[in-house]
């Protein structure tokens, strides 16, 4: 069964129904300001929450990823991420950090080029220690390739030398 929530004023709220208000804010109003806002009493962000969150994750402060997403929940919802447009360098530095440190490898073009549009968090070091093999394979992938062109010049760089 789903935790709920209980708001301020002691009403108790199913998290599937604040991912519905959530999903309307951010659809009809346009607002992720405000579906940010109620992201925030979420405690923890689990694969399946991040799915239906969606584009709305991009809200995600990055107090929120490194402290309400494991990293085992972080590595499984990559794909569901790596879609989400519009993260700013704290926010995907943040989320290729922890994914980083809980152990996950980026050794291939698949794990490479499954980070989508996380790859700008990437910092020169990690990119400089990825094989050669494995960017050659992501550079071959369409998608991929739009990813490294958002990248900023020095960054680009590293890719090119590899």
């Amino acid at each position: 069964a789903e935790n709920p929530f209980q708001t301020s004023k002691g009403c108790r709220i199913q998290q599937a129904h604040i991912i519905t208000l959530l999903t309307f804010f951010f659809e009809c109003v346009g607002s992720l300001q405000v579906a940010s806002s109620l992201v925030r009493n979420f405690k923890r962000f689990t694969p399946a929450v991040l799915r239906v969150l969606d584009q709305i994750a991009v809200g995600l402060s990055v107090s929120d990823i490194e402290n309400k997403i494991s990293g085992k929940d972080l590595e499984a919802s990559i794909p569901i991420l790596g879609k989400v447009r519009g993260w700013n360098a704290d926010q995907s530095s943040a989320i290729i950090n922890k994914l980083l440190s809980s152990g996950y490898q980026i050794s291939s073009g698949q794990s490479l080029a499954k980070l989508g549009n996380l790859v700008a968090g990437l910092n020169s070091s990690t990119l400089r220690s990825l094989p050669p093999e494995a960017i050659l394979k992501a550079i071959k992938l369409p998608e991929f390739v739009q990813q490294i062109e958002a990248l900023p010049s020095p960054l680009k760089r590293i890719f090119v030398e590899k």
